[in-house]
């Protein structure tokens, strides 16, 4: 392999390299939980990256008032109805539950 070719090989394994760094893949994912028909919460906590979003993608009861109830990495709840999402500021832990009566299913979609 002469010079000219070895410098082209090189430049475009520099390049394979550092694209390959910079595409991070983001994850998503589905969490789900739910509540008992007395009340009883079973919350779920999952970690996330900062700027993450999170949406409240269900939350089923017979009295459709049902939603998502999330406490941010920093500490501050936010209720969400179906659909409605929040960005998280800060990589941490998060914590949600269902909100409503009766029993209740309901799930967020986390993206980061």
């Amino acid at each position: 392999m002469n010079s000219t070719a070895r410098r082209i090989f090189a430049i475009g394994f520099a390049l394979v390299l550092t694209a390959g760094c910079n595409a991070a893949p983001g994850r998503d994912r589905l969490i789900k939980t739910h509540s008992e028909p007395d009340g009883r919460r079973h919350p779920e906590t999952f970690d996330v990256n900062a700027n993450g979003t999170v949406t409240c993608s269900q939350a089923q009861n017979r009295d459709n008032d049902g939603g998502c109830y999330v406490r941010n990495t920093d500490g501050v709840p936010q209720n969400l109805k179906p659909g409605e999402s929040m960005t998280v500021a800060g990589a941490g832990k998060v914590t949600f539950a269902c909100t409503g009566s009766d029993a209740i299913y309901c799930a967020v979609d986390v993206k980061d």
